[in-house]
């Protein structure tokens, strides 16, 4: 993700990330297929969060925050782009 000239880190727990797959019931160990299906949200998660001041969004306890955000704004994307972990 990018702020103007910036890379932003855009992070979020593994944790996170196997029960987003595992409430869509997908596999739990597709990691990059969670990343890949939801990266919208993600990046819009993450983007809201530096816009509030963070410099280094997804740190924390903001993963399971990010989890229950997600669950209610499904993203179906399909961009092949990896995000920082």
């Amino acid at each position: 993700m990018f702020g103007a000239e910036d890379r932003i880190g855009c992070r979020v727990e593994w944790t996170a990330l196997r029960e987003r797959a595992a409430a869509d019931r997908a596999d739990p160990n597709d990691i990059a297929g969670t990343v890949k299906r939801h990266r919208s949200t993600i990046e819009q998660i993450a983007s809201d969060q530096y816009d509030d001041g963070q410099r280094n969004p997804g740190r924390s306890d903001r993963a399971a925050r990010a989890s229950r955000r997600t669950a209610q704004r499904p993203d179906r994307g399909s961009s092949s782009d990896t995000l920082t972990q």
